[in-house]
Formats: C-alpha cells, structure tokens, sequence
C-alpha cells in the first residue's frame, strides 16, 4: 500500500511538473521554430548593392537565379568556404600592378556551386596584372562549377566584361561589375548583375 500510494505520489508529481514546466518549454520552442521557419520561407536572397566602399561583397545572377556566397561556419572546416579572396603585389615596391584570385561558394540542401576568377599567367608579371580601371575580362581565368551541371568555361571567341570601376590605391579598395557566358561542352550559364565591392587587403568568410 506505501509502494503503490508513493507511486501515485510521484505520478502526480510527474504530471505537475510536466504541465508546469515542460508542457509551456515546448509550446515557446515551436512558436520560436514557426516564426524563425515563416521569416527564412519570407525573407528573399538579394544581390548585395553596387558599391564602391571596400564591403567586401559578391554578388550575381545565375541564368536570372541570385547567386551570393553561402556556406555555414561549422567547426573543423575550413573559415573561407563561403568566400576567399586574395591579391597579389608584382612589385614589393608598390601596390600595382596586383594579380587577383577569388573563390566562392554557395550551398543549398546540400548541393553547391561555385566561382572561381583568376588573374592568367600567374607566374609571370605584370603581363596580365590588374594596372588600371577598365575592362580585364581577356585577363582572367574564369569558371563556374555546379554539382549537377559540371564546370563552365569562357566560350572561345566569345567577349564578356569584368570592369573594375574603381581602383583606389589610397585606401586600398578595388570594385566593379561583370557579366559574360559560359560553357560546359553542352550547356551554357548566363552571368549577369555582376558586382564585388573588396578591400585590396584580401577577405575571407563562411556564413552564420
């Protein structure tokens, strides 16, 4: 009779902590998880603005899609996954010419794509190094990497802007816009919207 009264006992005491205290936990958890879950489906991925302030953006459209770098900062994995920028100096003795090297990535369910622009003949300058404003297109190696599709490549013969529009060694920021066709062999992607916005000191980033 003790056994059975003080199983009673710790029942109920179950019950009125449980709807005390766990049953009102799980009610705030899931009007938390709902609202965060309509904000993400509502929220809309935009291109970053044109910009000329050393922001360190990256922007584009992919066949009419926004591309953007995105790749979550997760423990023991590499911090530039989003996006790792570098430049390089010709000269020690001055910021010009500079060579420029760009990688970034954007996952989504856990499919990803990726850019990829590089200054050419990387091992001889200033032969195709950044000197001035304008447009370095013929200059770059250029591709585009999707987990579906394969790698895209510039089409031979075929023009494409990559225009830096400001180039200010005083406060070290380079920006401009792009936009080109590329190929897989079988397939072409459209980039279009262009625009990166970097201080000339080089960027790294994964995503929160």
């Amino acid at each position: 009779m003790q056994f059975i009264g003080s199983e009673l006992y710790f029942k109920g005491g179950l019950n009125e902590i449980f709807m005390k205290t766990i049953v009102p936990y799980f009610l705030i958890t899931f009007i938390i998880f709902f609202t965060d879950c309509k904000k993400s489906v509502g929220d809309q991925i935009q291109l970053p603005p044109i910009t000329q302030e050393g922001r360190n953006t990256f922007g584009c459209k992919v066949n009419g899609t926004v591309w953007v770098p995105n790749f979550k900062c997760r423990p023991f994995t590499n911090p530039c996954e989003a996006m790792n920028v570098a430049f390089l100096n010709a000269f020690s003795t001055s910021i010009l010419p500079i060579g420029i090297a760009l990688n970034a990535r954007k996952e989504v369910n856990n499919s990803s794509s990726y850019f990829h622009f590089g200054t050419k003949y990387i091992l001889s300058p200033p032969k195709s190094f950044i000197t001035a404003k304008g447009n370095i297109y013929d200059s770059l190696d250029i591709q585009y990497l999707d987990d579906a599709a394969g790698i895209y490549n510039k089409i031979s013969g075929r023009g494409g802007e990559f225009e830096i529009t400001k180039l200010d060694t005083i406060n070290k920021i380079i920006s401009g816009t792009f936009n080109f066709s590329l190929n897989n062999g079988t397939d072409s992607v459209l980039i279009s919207e262009g625009r990166f916005d970097f201080k000339l000191q080089g960027y790294c980033l994964c995503s929160n």
